[in-house]
This record gives structure tokens, C-alpha cells and sequence, in this order.
């Protein structure tokens, strides 16, 4: 049986040395999580992992989660876990020689980011960034710890992005991939459909060009790689994992559903059950299981396997209900499937997806 893992991204701190103009902390509060309460919910996190028959994926984020004091114990504390895959993303100040040695035999993946060709890289963190990331990425993949770069896109470095992917390969990197910048509600979007998706399909020709796998972390790759499928006797297949195989968790203990998505607050952890609980009984995550009610996604071939992202559609719109505005391919159809169908036959749904699909059938 194919194992499936329930991504946790957790901020365990928000504490940076940077000041990155397109940071999602804006609140700038410097809170960290508590070794007591890291444990805690390491703890809850397995127990229902065993509920899901699903393995912990952790990425050890921040603000810069190297800045953390308890950095290392939590990472020591996860390994005595072998099933746990961890991974971590931070910035490049604080990958030293040593910490670069410390990581490689625990991580997965370490994450660096390059938001653009010098110029545009400094002006969103600060001068001197960019080399010192081109520095670490090199330094880091010639010791033998695995470098994923990521780009977050906007309006202000999507026309090098491609130069960006080029460079990262070049140095080393094991993967590139980006990811659009989600603005604060009520902003506007200064990138069209046409335009992201041209960025698509120049970053797929480089892939293949470069002989590299495509990282279908945005979940337009679905219908840019796949012709339409008839729709399947489940929920979700592909695409976004909001409500399904992720989620998040900040310094304070407060869950998200996606970080990035203002309006998938979900409660905060406190006690052992906290997370099977909140995670497939919130009425805010139950609320974006319902997939069937995107506006222009419901009626499209591929609702199952892509949906664009929710986060944008929410920060752009201010609605659950939304669609992605930066979505071009959408492809209408007549729905042929009737939601209970859709959850009731859900034997092929991998085991997150089965969980939260009875709390839904429950309600319907």
C-alpha cells in the first residue's frame, strides 16, 4: 500500500533576521514555541497519524527556525520518531559549515529562497542577501545536504523567474520550485491568467530542457500536464491539500489549515485529541472540504484534481466560495456525480481524505 503523508508546516518561531516585504507574519509578534508544548503536539500529531494510517511529514519553518533556541532538541526529538520525515527552511545567515554538518544525516531537504536576480532578491530581504544565498546553496549541496530553492512569485519578479530556476540547478540545487504570493485581503492581483500561465509554461520547457522533474507544488500542474479525467467516485485526487493532507501550526499553537489562507484559522492546540478533533471536526475546515461549491471550479472537469488555490481566491474575493481569479484553465462540464455519491464510495481516498469525509457525510 502506497504510504501517505500528512504534511505539518509549522512555524516554530517568528523570529528572523529578516524583514522580507512579502513575509506572512504580519504581525511581527515574536513568539516561539515551547519545548513542553512541542512535544505535546509531536505526540498528538502521531496518534492521529496512527487514526489516519498516514506518515508525519514535518517542515520546521519560521521565521528562520535555526534562530530557535530548541531548534536542534526538537529536530533530535523527531528523529527518535524514524517514521517522521523532517524537513526545514530558513535563511542563509545561519546555515554555517557546522549547521549545514549537523543537518545533513537528520533532514530530508533543507529550503532556501531566491526571490529573483540580485537586484530584486535584496530589495525584498536586504543587501547582501543574494550572495549569501548563491554562497549557501553551493556550500550546502557540495557537503551533501539536499537544497530545494523556492520562488515566491509576484508581480515584481515573475519575469525572472526562469533565469532563477536556471540559476538554482546551477548551483546545485536538487529542486526548484515556486509558489505565488498571497496578498493581504482585499489586494489586488497585478498578474493575469494569461500571464501565469505563460510563466507555466516557460518553467516546464526549462524543466524539460534542463532534464528535470516538474515540482507540481502550484496546483494549476494538474491541467497543465494532464488531459481531463471523468470526474472520480471520491473527494480530492490532486491539487491543493487544504482540508486533506496538510495543514499548519504557528508559535502560538494556533492551526491553520493553510497558512497562507487569512480565513482557515481553525482553533488552537492545547491538550492531547486537540488535532484528530479540530483538524476533521472544525467547521472552518469542513467549510473548504466543499469543494463542490467554488463557483467556477464546481462545474469544471478537473474540481478533483487541481481547484487553483483557495488562499488567493480568499485574499483577492473574501470568500470561501471563490474561485482562483488567476485560473485559465477552466473547463466547464455538467457535474455527473451527486455530492453524497461522492462521499459515501470512497474506497479509493487516500486515508486522510477517508476521515474527513465522514465527518462530512455526517452533516450532509
Amino acid at each position: 500500500m502506497e504510504i501517505v503523508d500528512w504534511y505539518l508546516q509549522w512555524h516554530i518561531t517568528n523570529v528572523c533576521q529578516n524583514n522580507c516585504r512579502h513575509c506572512y507574519n504580519r504581525t511581527k509578534l515574536q513568539e516561539q514555541t515551547t519545548l513542553e508544548d512541542f512535544k505535546g503536539i509531536v505526540k498528538d500529531l502521531l496518534e492521529a497519524c496512527k487514526e489516519f494510517d498516514a506518515r508525519p511529514r514535518i517542515g520546521l519553518i519560521g521565521g528562520d527556525p535555526l534562530l530557535h533556541p530548541h531548534f536542534k532538541h526538537f529536530v533530535e526529538f523527531l528523529k527518535e520518531n524514524s517514521e517522521t520525515v523532517i524537513q526545514a527552511a530558513g535563511n542563509p545567515e545561519t546555515l554555517t559549515d557546522e549547521m549545514i554538518d549537523w543537518l545533513k544525516p537528520r533532514l530530508k531537504t533543507f529550503q532556501l529562497s531566491l526571490d529573483g536576480l540580485e537586484k530584486t532578491h535584496d530589495w525584498f530581504r536586504q543587501r547582501g542577501s543574494f550572495q549569501r544565498t548563491i554562497t549557501s546553496i553551493r556550500k550546502a549541496s557540495e557537503r551533501g545536504l539536499k537544497i530545494n530553492v523556492m520562488t515566491t512569485i509576484s508581480e515584481y519578479n515573475i519575469d525572472e523567474a526562469v533565469d532563477v530556476m536556471r540559476l538554482a540547478y546551477g548551483c546545485g540545487a536538487d529542486k526548484w520550485l515556486f509558489a505565488r504570493y498571497v496578498p493581504p485581503v482585499g489586494t489586488k492581483l497585478n498578474i493575469s491568467p494569461k500571464r501565469f500561465r505563460q510563466l507555466m509554461e516557460d518553467t516546464k520547457a526549462e524543466y524539460e530542457r534542463l532534464g528535470k522533474q516538474v515540482i507540481t507544488k502550484e496546483a494549476f500542474w494538474y491541467p497543465m500536464l494532464h488531459e481531463p479525467l471523468p470526474n472520480p467516485d471520491c473527494c480530492l485526487m490532486h491539487g491543493c491539500g487544504l482540508g486533506t493532507t496538510s495543514f499548519a501550526i504557528l508559535p502560538d499553537n494556533t492551526l491553520m489549515g493553510c497558512r497562507r489562507h487569512e480565513g482557515s484559522v481553525l482553533g488552537k492546540w492545547e491538550k492531547r485529541g486537540d488535532i484528530l478533533d479540530i483538524f476533521v471536526n472544525s467547521p472552518v475546515m469542513n467549510k473548504l472540504r466543499q469543494v463542490e461549491t467554488i463557483q467556477r471550479c464546481k462545474d469544471c472537469q478537473f474540481l478533483y484534481h487541481c481547484r487553483g488555490c483557495p488562499a488567493v481566491a480568499y485574499a483577492i474575493r473574501g470568500s470561501y466560495t471563490d474561485s482562483d481569479p488567476q485560473c485559465s484553465f477552466f473547463n466547464g462540464k455538467e457535474k455527473e456525480l451527486c455530492l453524497r455519491r461522492k462521499f459515501t464510495n470512497d474506497s479509493e481516498v487516500n486515508p486522510v481524505n477517508r476521515a474527513a469525509n465522514v465527518a462530512v457525510q455526517s452533516k450532509l
